[in-house]
């Protein structure tokens, strides 16, 4: 029997899901979850919580100059020799966003929220002319189909959040978006980054399992 956790960020240390976890999920899709037709939906962030954005671009631009200790992953505070102008230009940056490699497990564990009856969302800051990029991004990596929500910006997230009436959680990593969505009343899960380690709202998840291990124990159990 795998080991039983005392802490669900063991899971992010190497230890297999705990039993009582396996037994909630298996429960939870044998009973189909259903939800009501009023019930609302999950918004879960692309970039960074999903897949590896900062990766990305350290192999393309190698290590950062410094993690910013404010809260902000701010690009060009991290790579100050490269002209952001360029990196964001519609031709690079449209190929770049293809570059981005996934984090391990994100794709199983986004279908087994479906098995588990949650309502979701994609939901990202990527500008809509990057639209068919990022789609072809979840459809490559094998993710399931839903909705792809475009905030046209990180500064516009927030925002984007308050026209968004259907959401009643929030995964990402952004320190503003998650402040902003806690402000209008959204379950936050803070998706553990290092930009973000100040912040205190919401739950922090250490990884996909330590995320369905949660939501499991939040709603299911």
């Amino acid at each position: 029997m795998p080991k039983e956790l005392s802490s669900p960020y063991e899971v992010h240390n190497g230890f297999k899901i705990s039993w009582d976890y396996h037994q909630m999920v298996a429960r939870a899709i044998k009973a189909g979850y259903n939800r009501s037709q009023g019930e609302k939906m999950i918004a879960i962030d692309i970039h960074d919580t999903l897949g590896d954005y900062i990766l990305a671009m350290c192999q393309r631009y190698g290590p950062p100059k410094q993690w910013p200790g404010d809260g902000h992953n701010t690009l060009d505070r991290m790579w100050p020799s490269v002209d952001m102008r360029a990196h964001f230009t519609p031709d690079n940056h449209g190929a770049f966003l293809s570059t981005v490699p996934v984090f391990l497990d994100a794709p199983n564990s986004v279908w087994r929220l479906r098995q588990m009856g949650f309502e979701f969302c994609y939901f990202t800051a990527t500008p809509p002319m990057y639209r068919a990029a990022v789609t072809d991004w979840i459809g490559i990596n094998l993710f399931p189909p839903a909705e792809l929500r475009m905030a046209d910006g990180w500064d516009n997230k927030g925002e984007a959040l308050k026209k968004m009436e259907d959401i009643t959680m929030l995964i990402d990593d952004s320190p503003a978006t998650l402040l902003a969505a806690v402000d209008l009343g959204i379950t936050v899960y803070v998706y553990d980054r290092p930009w973000n380690r100040d912040v205190t709202v919401g739950t922090r998840v250490v990884g996909w399992h330590h995320l369905l291990w949660q939501l499991g124990r939040d709603f299911l159990s």
